[in-house]
């Protein structure tokens, strides 16, 4: 199970720049998140076009959820399949946790039980993912903050059996280690003994926070010193396992991250003097009678903890105490859920997020979070049904201005954010020379419709000057009320906005459903003849720029 890639680092939009600037880089190959990429289009996926023929690249995933109770999300499987059909990745890889509960999603890596009831529910869960995607996947020991009574398995020897029953590999977090030897006096040295040196195919190197009580893995920090070493001796025991240099908060400049991987190299080149002869793993205090608990009824009152932590308090009589805490590391995860939804709606509605400013953005996200059921697997999606919760829904909070003008502004951040990331059109573009070749006929027959690369916003406040404004970063004047029409275009991976006359609504609308030349005429209205010229008009300059195809719909081709 061995995969020697070399040194890499995890690939993040803000280095996009410096790898298409620079044709040459220190570094061997590139990790992505799944998830950003699994159907999605536009400029993440045209960077990783032209990088995946410069690098090796391996995918690792968030949202696999292998552990849950949960069916496996086809959808996701599906979305995961086309992804490593179309990139080939060198390796792919996921976390050994659960991630939702009734296709309600928490996007964190939770823990289980270390049971022989997880370990054989988890074990036919790989056996069908591996043979659904006809690849053997590494999966990652995640950081823990809480541990459970019932467990009777530790780490190390859950991992070994797992690789034993389903032919999958490991790919060693050897920061998780360290912050769950301290969170829960796990010993990291054990994985060294307890792991076959052909079941590790990947290292990942990161920072971490450390609180008081109990070290929170940030991906923030540049990696501590007790990572290096058990480094040094994890790459002497596991010499084939390819290293990957993690950094997912407060990214810094590439510079930094390359000065990390050479640092790497190093370290990794040190003479070991590994033998594993010295070891003395601590085991795990057991209870003398556990309670019984069942995965699902544990990943049931757990769920329901995070999502309302007043609530379903008695189920945490299943947890050990630990030097961390059993309480402190269960806060560790209820907070993290709310806070993961702020983050992610100030990123996708950065308007919103401008005007609101941090404290009310946030207690919006807060009431947003708890009445709106995370349902897709990709965090990306979290903030899609945002606008409509502000158009519907009568906030307590005061904005400063209408709500109703709140809910437009969200509107156009959304739909900027979503044509970023929505799949590239399989829809063939109509152009020109093909335009001016259609027969009388042809017009009369055929339907024209908007590819998918374009997205039509009907509002109810004028926004498009409010939105550049902000995006100058320019505080700007609330609008006086009327309606407005913008075309929203993804051309190479960067939208283009253009407020179209209020006049020709119904035409866009029509258009942008498939329409023939004289469903568009008569939705223009006035003169025929001039209608005629200004649908040529609008037809033509949209072929020019990619964006109009047939109806197929309309059984003409």
């Amino acid at each position: 199970m061995s995969s020697q890639l070399g040194f890499g680092i995890g690939l993040r939009p803000k280095h996009f720049p410096d790898f298409l600037a620079q044709a040459s880089l220190p570094i061997d190959w590139l990790e992505i998140v799944s998830e950003n990429y699994m159907g999605v289009g536009g400029r993440a996926r045209l960077v990783l076009e032209q990088l995946r023929t410069r690098f090796p690249i391996a995918t690792h995933g968030v949202g696999l959820s292998i552990a849950g109770v949960d069916p496996l999300d086809q959808k996701y499987l599906r979305q995961l399949r086309e992804l490593i059909g179309w990139l080939q990745p060198s390796l792919v890889t996921d976390h050994l946790c659960w991630t939702s509960w009734q296709g309600h999603h928490s996007y964190d890596l939770l823990p289980f039980p270390l049971t022989e009831e997880s370990l054989q529910h988890i074990a036919g869960r790989i056996n069908y993912v591996q043979e659904y995607l006809g690849r053997t996947l590494l999966f990652e020991n995640p950081s823990c903050y809480i541990d459970f009574q019932t467990s009777t398995y530790s780490e190390p020897d859950f991992l070994a059996t797992l690789c034993q029953r389903t032919g999958c590999g490991i790919l060693l977090d050897l920061n998780n280690c360290m912050v769950n030897s301290r969170n829960l006096n796990w010993d990291p040295w054990e994985y060294l003994e307890k792991l076959r040196s052909e079941s590790v195919g990947q290292f990942h190197l990161a920072g971490h926070s450390v609180e008081e009580f109990i070290s929170i893995d940030t991906h923030d920090h540049a990696v501590p010193e007790a990572v290096w070493q058990l480094f040094e001796q994890a790459a002497q025991r596991f010499p084939n396992a390819s290293v990957l240099l993690e950094w997912d908060d407060k990214i810094p400049e590439l510079s930094v991250m390359l000065e990390e991987i050479a640092t790497a190299r190093q370290r990794a080149a040190k003479p070991g003097d590994w033998d594993g002869s010295s070891l003395t793993p601590q085991r795990q205090p057991q209870t003398a009678n556990p309670p019984i608990t069942s995965l699902d009824r544990i990943q049931h009152d757990f769920f329901s903890s995070i999502l309302s932590p007043s609530e379903n308090t008695g189920w945490k009589t299943t947890l050990r105490e630990t030097p961390a805490g059993a309480n402190r590391g269960l806060h560790v995860y209820q907070s993290a859920f709310p806070l993961r939804i702020i983050d992610v709606l100030k990123n996708t509605f950065p308007s919103v997020h401008y005007i609101l400013e941090d404290e009310l953005m946030a207690a919006l996200a807060q009431d947003y979070a708890e009445t709106q059921p995370n349902q897709h697997f990709s965090i990306n999606y979290v903030g899609g049904q945002l606008p409509a919760f502000l158009r519907d829904k009568a906030s307590p909070y005061n904005f400063g201005v209408p709500q109703s003008l709140i809910a437009a502004i969200a509107a156009f951040d959304w739909t900027h954010y979503e044509l970023l990331i929505r799949p590239d059109s399989t829809e063939v573009p109509l152009h020109q020379s093909e335009l001016a070749a259609w027969t009388p006929e042809r017009w009369e027959e055929q339907s024209l419709k908007l590819r998918s690369e374009c997205s039509l916003l009907h509002l109810d406040w004028p926004i498009f000057d409010i939105w550049t404004e902000i995006n100058q970063e320019r505080t700007p004047m609330p609008p006086a009320p009327g309606s407005e029409l913008c075309l929203f275009k993804r051309e190479e991976g960067h939208i283009h906005i253009e407020v179209l006359p209020q006049a020709e609504d119904a035409f866009w609308t029509k258009l942008s459903a498939g329409a023939t030349l004289a469903t568009c005429v008569e939705a223009l209205g006035g003169d025929a003849e001039s209608g005629v010229q200004r649908c040529l008009t609008i037809f033509v300059a949209l072929a020019a720029q990619g964006l109009l195809t047939l109806d197929s719909s309309s059984g003409i081709h």
